[in-house]
């Protein structure tokens, strides 16, 4: 602010004046200053307008996890798998002497398992990558300076490819990620 302006605060404020037009002033340099709040006044060319909020945000929003689908996906295969295994060993286990063998049911409950997760890696992939957008800091996340961001080229990329080779495009495009601006669609 330059030395004839009136600094004015929060508190002498009249009420609504933040949500009409905002107050500016001007800066030592002649540069229009706009009022941010808490006594705090901001150049005009930082401000962003209505339509840049709404990009932004939708950049950066965070993704919303059904916890339930969630839970039901985490918890409910090794149940169904425990269940198969222990009635498989129970009735087989009558029958055959190599059918009660610990180490035989394990190994089939982990077959069973890591068929699951194969025939569900897509969704697991993409899981993994929303935990990411809701858990990383905003100040990983806007370093990306590409349309669309990393993580959403990602999702995109294992949706329209599968599991595997959508996974290796999105690393591959997380290795040429350098912060320059542009669009880059899978």
């Amino acid at each position: 602010m330059t030395d004839g302006e009136e600094k004015i605060y929060d508190d002498e404020l009249p009420d609504g004046i933040l949500g009409g037009e905002p107050l500016t002033a001007s800066g030592k340099d002649g540069e229009k200053l706009v009022y941010a709040g808490n006594n705090l006044w901001v150049p005009e060319s930082c401000v962003m307008s209505e339509e840049e909020k709404r990009e932004y945000a939708a950049r950066f929003s965070h993704p919303v996890i059904n916890k339930k689908a969630v839970a039901l996906q985490l918890l409910l295969p090794p149940l169904i798998t425990g269940i198969i295994v222990t009635v498989f060993g129970l009735i087989a286990g009558r029958y055959f002497v190599w059918a009660g063998n610990p180490l035989l049911l394990f190994a089939v409950s982990g077959g069973l398992l890591l068929a699951y997760s194969l025939f569900r890696l897509k969704s697991i992939i993409i899981f993994a990558v929303q935990l990411y957008q809701i858990k990383a800091p905003m100040s990983v996340r806007e370093r990306c300076a590409l349309v669309p961001t990393c993580s959403d080229y990602m999702i995109l990329a294992v949706r329209k490819y599968g599991a595997l080779r959508g996974l290796i495009k999105g690393i591959k495009r997380l290795k040429r990620c350098d912060g320059t601006p542009g669009e880059d669609w899978p």
